[in-house]
């Protein structure tokens, strides 16, 4: 059962569009659970036993990993007055 590319994607994507602070980005973090879970994915993908279902998971949660990061290097510019606005 893939969970967990809802949980995270979902749980960002809210985040974002509420057009939080600067400072409430670059403090935003996965939960524990989301951050066992990526552990547990990368774990079996490195031993070869992923299966399909679990490879479209983590590369859900890897792609919130990333958005996640361009979100914070957006803060931090607008932190930084460096975004050119």
């Amino acid at each position: 059962m893939v969970v967990t590319e809802t949980t995270i994607l979902d749980r960002l994507f809210d985040f974002l569009s509420a057009k939080p602070s600067p400072d409430d980005v670059l403090a935003f973090k996965a939960t524990e659970a989301e951050e066992g879970r990526f552990s547990y994915l990368s774990n079996l993908e490195q031993e070869g036993r992923l299966s399909s279902d679990e490879r479209v998971e983590l590369s859900y949660i890897l792609k919130a990993e990333h958005f996640g990061r361009m979100a914070k290097l957006r803060a931090l510019g607008d932190l930084n007055g460096t975004n050119g606005e």
